[in-house]
């Protein structure tokens, strides 16, 4: 079992971290294991006190960060709203990393009625990847500090190392019905495990 743990910074006024809990578990590991996934609150750390014995090393925790809301977008210097996204299934496979650079995957988990319109990701100020609720992409970038930014009708912010030869895996999470958008890191095992729900998107930017 792999356990992917969220932390928020308290809110104001507060000294609490909220967490939330991805717990993703495997049978019969081989060729075609069973796969799923539960999607936890709070209650995910009373579930993993009380399962830890029971699993020993067979449970991996991993913790990651989660998106801050930005309050100003004047922060986010390629806002244009003109993209498209074309939906591709089969999906393509995962492109070897180019040495000395980084693969970013980023997932945007489709939910029921959630609004159609492109969802971007940032780095840096510059756009490199478009998603809509069920879609996924991904994108190589230099290894550095960046700022990413999934940008919707709010936007989240992180700031994230990047190391060359390595892969990194996001979740922009829909809230309010998708218009609004998320920014979570999650394992590779919790994003493959969406993504094989997913389409690819394939996005280009319009000229108007």
């Amino acid at each position: 079992m792999i356990a992917d743990a969220d932390a928020s910074p308290p809110v104001p006024g507060s000294n609490e971290i909220e967490r939330r809990y991805w717990l993703y578990f495997e049978r019969k590991p081989g060729a075609n294991p069973e796969r799923f996934v539960v999607e936890m609150g709070q209650d995910g750390a009373d579930f993993l006190t009380k399962t830890r014995p029971l699993f020993g090393d067979r449970l991996q925790e991993m913790d990651f960060p989660l998106g801050l809301e930005l309050l100003d977008f004047s922060s986010i210097t390629d806002l244009n709203l003109n993209y498209s996204v074309r939906l591709r299934r089969p999906n393509p496979p995962f492109p070897p990393i180019p040495k000395g650079r980084a693969l970013i995957v980023v997932v945007c988990p489709g939910v029921e009625d959630a609004k159609k319109q492109p969802i971007n990701l940032d780095a840096n100020g510059r756009v490199v990847a478009v998603n809509e609720a069920g879609t996924y992409s991904f994108v190589n970038l230099d290894p550095g500090e960046y700022t990413l930014v999934s940008q919707a009708g709010n936007a989240r912010s992180m700031r994230v190392k990047l190391e060359p030869d390595k892969a990194y895996y996001f979740f922009q999470d829909l809230i309010e019905e998708g218009q609004k958008t998320g920014l979570s890191m999650h394992s590779k095992e919790v994003a493959l495990f969406e993504i094989a729900g997913a389409s690819y998107s394939d996005w280009r930017r319009e000229k108007y």
